[in-house]
C-alpha cells in the first residue's frame, strides 16, 4: 500500500544520518597537556560537527526534492502553487498542490485546509513580524531575517485518494540551522475528506504499529549503517 510505504518513507528522511565520530584516542597521562592545544582542538571539533550537520541538512533536502512523484500524471487534478516573498525581515518560498475543483466540487474542502492552515500565509508573516520585534531593532534586522520554505510530493493511490508528502524548512532568526518537517496528509477524493489512522489500521493499534515499525527499523540497522540513528 502506497500510504505505507510513504509513511515509513517519512521514518526514514526524519533520521540523523551524520556520520559517527571516531573513537577518541587514549592519551598517555605523563604527557602534558597545554589549555590552549585542548581549546583549540575543542574549535576544530566544533567546526567539524557544525559542516557535518549543514552537509546533512543539505543531503536530506536534496533527497526529497529529487524524489519521482506523480505530479506530472495528476495534471488533470492538481493545480501547482508558487508563492516567494522577500522582504527585509523574511524569505517566504512555498511550493504547494491545490485541487481543482471543477474536477470535483469537495477537492474545496482540501484547498480550504492547505491554505488556510497549513500554508497560512497571512498568519505566518504575523508570527515572524511578532518574533522580529521582541528579538531586533531597526539595526539588526538583516541578522534577524527568517526564511520559511516549502515543497511537495504527491501520489495517487488506486485513483480514490492522494498521498501529499509536505517538506517544510523554518530557518528562525538566532539559529545556526534550519529545522525542517515531513508532513504527510491522506485526501480521500470520492468524499472529500481527510484520511485519519483509524481509516487505514485497527483503532487502538498505534502501540503494536509502532512495535512493527521499530523491528523494521532495527532489521535495517542490522544489515546497514543508513539508519543507525533512527
Amino acid at each position: 500500500m502506497k500510504y505505507l510505504s510513504i509513511l515509513f518513507l517519512i521514518c526514514l528522511f526524519s533520521c540523523k544520518d551524520e556520520p559517527k565520530l571516531d573513537s577518541p584516542k587514549i592519551i598517555n597521562k605523563k604527557t602534558p597537556i597545554s589549555l590552549e592545544v585542548l581549546n583549540d582542538s575543542i574549535l576544530i571539533l566544533d567546526k567539524d560537527l557544525k559542516q557535518n550537520k549543514e552537509i546533512s541538512i543539505k543531503l536530506k533536502q536534496k533527497k526529497i526534492l529529487e524524489k519521482i512523484d506523480e505530479r506530472n500524471e495528476l495534471q488533470k487534478l492538481i493545480i501547482e502553487k508558487q508563492y516567494f516573498k522577500e522582504e527585509n525581515a523574511y524569505t517566504l518560498d512555498f511550493t504547494y498542490p491545490l485541487l481543482d475543483v471543477d474536477f470535483k466540487p469537495t477537492n474545496a474542502n482540501f484547498n480550504d485546509y492547505i491554505n488556510n492552515t497549513y500554508i497560512d500565509i497571512t498568519g505566518t508573516v504575523d508570527n515572524i513580524l511578532q518574533d522580529n520585534v521582541l528579538i531586533c531593532d531597526s539595526i539588526t534586522t538583516t541578522i534577524c531575517r527568517e526564511k520559511r520554505y516549502i515543497d511537495y510530493k504527491i501520489y495517487n493511490v488506486n485513483n480514490q485518494l492522494v498521498s501529499i508528502l509536505f517538506y517544510k524548512e523554518n530557518f528562525y532568526s538566532g539559529t545556526l540551522h534550519p529545522t525542517y518537517t515531513f508532513d504527510c496528509m491522506n485526501f480521500d477524493l470520492n468524499r472529500g475528506v481527510f484520511l485519519k489512522y483509524e481509516d487505514f489500521f485497527i483503532s487502538g493499534s498505534e502501540e503494536e504499529f509502532t512495535d512493527i515499525l521499530n523491528e523494521e527499523i532495527t532489521k535495517q540497522i542490522m544489515t546497514s549503517n543508513l539508519y543507525y540513528d533512527c
